[in-house]
């Protein structure tokens, strides 16, 4: 218990400390905890460091009780991403989000296929894993940081504005779908074609149950919840995004949209989000969701690159801005939305943040991409997370 005391002391020490100077050189507060996460891992301190072994000060099981602690803090901070969303803000602009959705997953899918003939080597690719390969690759090129997004969105008072609602809902679609490839990637190299139908199968039928059974039956009981005192609130909330979590993670689908399908089903009484925003704001946003941003940065270590992987993963890194931003804002542009909103929206769907740290690690532990390919997702996180603050506030200013 100690140990992860002090862990956990010296993430938020470091998680302050570089969000505060990632806020004073113009960048969003949830970079820096990213790279704080990356300093105190062994790509900088215990590489440079020479005094610090982080090996003793983050032993594995510290490392799994943070992550678990982050995980905590994931789930909640999209509960209330979730509770603060509101559907009638999409009215006339549903097609244009699914089309906008469907296009940069679909298209950064194909791409890790068409990546194949430069990556699938030694040096990035398992051998005998032609297709999960390319499945993980692709799935890696379609996050888009749904977390991270709302988060910048907050930064600047816009996620309940109707183009940060158009935003969250567009990222909502995108993180399903890209969990959806990740799970069939996951399942592909061992599983026969009846286990890669239930992959969608599972997904489906958590979606219906908690957005067709659950939130139906809470809105019928909605007025009660109005009569609750606030503990009560919070505990049937809790209790809610509890079940929802568990049920995406057995889906296939991780707490993120677990916490933000809770978020939705909830009742939408005038009580229970300013309840839950207010108990559990502050603890949420400054604690648990800077744990789980920093941590994955303890499992990364950039000394492992070669001058070989260099090119491979320079083309990864301009393949993942270009299917992202590049046919986002094309195709959003093509559905009706105005250029500066285009553009500000192909932005934000580049953001990838730690949920390509996410996949790749999945890919990493599945045996399918080598240390040296997990590596290169984090350098896709640091770059292309890096770029979204300073164009996002040109984009929104002009």
């Amino acid at each position: 218990m100690s140990a992860l005391l002090l862990a956990l002391g010296v993430v938020l020490v470091a998680a302050r400390v570089v969000g505060w100077a990632a806020v004073r050189v113009g960048q969003p507060r949830v970079v820096g905890e990213i790279v704080a996460g990356v300093l105190i891992g062994p790509s900088v301190l215990g590489a440079f460091g020479g005094v610090v072994d982080t090996d003793r000060l983050f032993p594995s099981p510290t490392r799994s009780a943070l992550g678990a602690i982050g995980q905590l803090g994931l789930l909640l901070f999209m509960l209330m991403v979730g509770l603060g969303f509101d559907p009638r803000m999409l009215a006339g602009r549903v097609r244009a989000v699914l089309i906008v959705a469907g296009s940069v997953v679909v298209i950064p899918v194909s791409a890790g296929f068409a990546l194949l003939p430069v990556l699938y080597n030694d040096r990035f690719a398992a051998e005998g894993t032609h297709t999960a390969f390319a499945l993980f690759v692709g799935a890696m090129l379609s996050v888009t940081a749904f977390p991270v997004m709302v988060r910048i969105l907050e930064e600047r008072a816009l996620h309940t504005s109707p183009f940060g609602v158009v935003a969250i809902a567009a990222a909502a679609v995108v993180t399903v779908l890209m969990f959806v490839v990740t799970a069939v990637a996951r399942e592909v190299t061992d599983a026969t074609t009846a286990d890669l139908v239930m992959v969608p199968a599972r997904i489906v039928a958590y979606l219906v149950f908690m957005l067709g059974v659950v939130a139906p039956m809470l809105r019928r009981v909605g007025h009660l919840v109005d009569d609750l005192t606030a503990p009560a609130t919070l505990a049937l909330a809790m209790i809610v995004t509890l079940v929802s979590g568990r049920l995406a993670v057995d889906a296939g689908l991780g707490v993120i949209v677990g916490g933000f399908v809770a978020g939705l089903a909830l009742p939408r009484r005038s009580t229970l989000a300013p309840i839950v925003s207010a108990r559990l704001g502050d603890v949420v946003g400054t604690v648990l969701l800077p744990v789980f941003l920093a941590t994955s940065g303890l499992v990364t270590d950039l000394t492992t690159l070669g001058l070989g992987t260099l090119p491979g993963l320079a083309l990864f890194l301009v393949v993942a801005v270009a299917s992202k931003w590049a046919v986002g804002t094309g195709v959003a542009r093509l559905v009706g939305l105005p250029s500066h909103e285009a553009n500000a929206l192909g932005i934000l769907m580049n953001c990838r943040g730690l949920l390509v740290l996410v996949v790749g690690l999945a890919a990493f532990e599945a045996g399918v991409i080598t240390p040296q390919m997990q590596v290169g997702s984090v350098l896709v996180a640091l770059v292309t997370t890096g770029m979204t603050g300073p164009l996002f506030s040109r984009a929104i200013t002009r």
